[in-house]
């Protein structure tokens, strides 16, 4: 498939791996986001980031000189917490994780219930949750064996290092519990079709209008696809051999970056040209 930008209209970019790592910005990733709103392209976030709220994460990325608006912003934690209000309604809620995660459920209406309270509550929410320990280990599982719903942020297992290393993620700690549980969580994130799915509906957009840009081909990847979406895979470990129909393939951000910017320079060329 030929790489034709300029056939979307939206643009969903990943952050972890993708956008940034850490604190500091990919290469490529500033200059793609600001070539991309100068042709007029919506800029959407779409990340299984489960320890920050919209509003943390357009601050972050302005640090790194990115403006992004906070209602293209979609993380693991406010699409766990509209999915269960979408749902369910208000809820009660126990969550593990951080306090921008509760956050963002207390904002869809949630009550939240402190993981030591014997209140009850009727659903465990699992994000990323740094400061895990054997015995929240043991509260999340008493939780779940006494009727909590169990729902975790996203399966992610580890997101990469800009030193290619992996940090544990959320899927880590819901493993954990679902297995002495012996119970499946539910998963909200990507590649959830839910996910992909709040960006349409937000956006006015079709699935053909966007271009899912991504590192990870599991999530990022089979997620868009689900949708009918087409991808970008930022191939950063240059793991893959073949991409299926409706995905393009770049070893980084840097080499996408070049990539766009190029075809926007011929086209122009071709209009001085005629």
């Amino acid at each position: 498939m030929t790489f034709d930008p300029g056939r979307y209209s939206t643009f969903i970019f990943d952050l972890d791996g993708c956008v940034y790592f850490g604190d500091e910005p990919a290469p490529g990733a500033t200059t793609l986001l600001h070539h991309l709103r100068q042709q007029g392209k919506r800029i959407c976030i779409l990340s299984n980031n489960s320890t920050h709220g919209p509003t943390g994460i357009r601050l972050r990325l302005a640090k790194m000189g990115i403006a992004v608006p906070e209602e293209t912003i979609f993380t693991a934690s406010t699409l766990a917490a509209r999915h269960l209000f979408e749902h369910h309604g208000p809820q009660r809620v126990c969550v593990v994780g951080t306090d921008a995660l509760a956050a963002e459920f207390r904002r869809f209406g949630h009550t939240v219930v402190d993981l030591t309270s014997t209140e009850p509550c009727g659903f465990l929410i699992m994000g990323r949750d740094v400061n895990f320990t054997f015995k929240r280990l043991e509260r999340c599982v008493e939780l779940v064996l006494n009727g909590a719903t169990f729902i975790a942020t996203n399966a992610d297992m580890f997101h990469p290092t800009s030193s290619g290393g992996r940090t544990p993620e959320t899927g880590t700690l819901a493993k954990a519990v679902a297995s002495i549980a012996n119970i499946h969580p539910t998963f909200t994130g990507k590649p959830e079709a839910y996910a992909f799915n709040a960006i349409l509906k937000s956006a006015g957009v079709g699935p053909k209008q966007c271009l899912m840009i991504g590192d990870n081909r599991e999530t990022d990847i089979a997620g868009a696809l689900s949708v009918g979406m087409d991808a970008c895979w930022i191939d950063l470990q240059q793991a893959g051999s073949d991409e299926p129909p409706g995905v393009y393939r770049f070893p980084s951000m840097e080499t996408l970056c070049r990539a766009v910017t190029a075809i926007r320079e011929d086209n122009e060329n071709r209009v001085v040209a005629v």
